[in-house]
């Protein structure tokens, strides 16, 4: 029994073809409302992620800053720097800093004054902002490990649904916060 089957290329015709049908039309919609509300909890993860990294690193720095200030029995500074090599006022902290030893107790990066660490934001959407009773370009550590600067730095994101985080920074110490020291909620300039 041999069947002859032919098959074509076409396969509707012409004014059935002109458009989807009520039920593809659903099925769509209802696919793209799915990975909607898929990855908006997805990308507030991952900006959420991105903060606490780089809160996580720039407690790190002070933590280095603080133990570099003992172990060399100097004034170790972090300031702002927009160069890595020198404290630049002008800056914000996201765009970077250094640590320093101040053999000279100025404040600033001289020749001969070892650089310990450079430090930046490393995500372009992350700002820091530091307010603190003496200064808010730089953080002192003396020999003691203590800081005479006390202070809120504040991490925020552009983005929906990320709060901002903050380093306390007292008496030399750092603890990480998601409010003001006096418990009022913090906010992003």
């Amino acid at each position: 029994m041999d069947m002859d089957v032919t098959y074509s290329s076409t396969w509707c015709v012409a004014p059935r073809c002109a458009g989807f049908t009520l039920v593809e039309l659903m099925m769509t919609l209802a696919i793209i409302a799915i990975l909607a509300s898929t990855f908006s909890p997805a990308a507030r993860l991952i900006g959420d992620t991105r903060l606490s990294n780089q809160v996580n690193i720039f407690a790190g720095h002070l933590s280095l800053a603080r133990s570099e200030a003992i172990k060399h029995a100097e004034w170790v500074n972090i300031c702002k720097s927009l160069d890595e090599t020198t404290c630049d006022n002008s800056g914000q902290w996201h765009d970077g800093w250094i640590i320093f030893v101040d053999e000279n107790r100025d404040r600033q990066r001289n020749p001969g004054e070892e650089l310990i660490k450079v430090g930046a934001s490393d995500s372009p959407s992350v700002t820091i902002d530091y307010g603190g009773a003496h200064t808010s370009n730089y953080v002192v550590y003396k020999p003691t490990g203590r800081s005479p600067h006390n202070g809120t730095f504040t991490f925020c994101i552009n983005q929906k649904g990320v709060h901002p985080r903050a380093l306390v920074l007292f008496r030399g110490r750092v603890r990480s916060a998601r409010e003001m020291p006096d418990g009022s909620p913090l906010t992003c300039p």
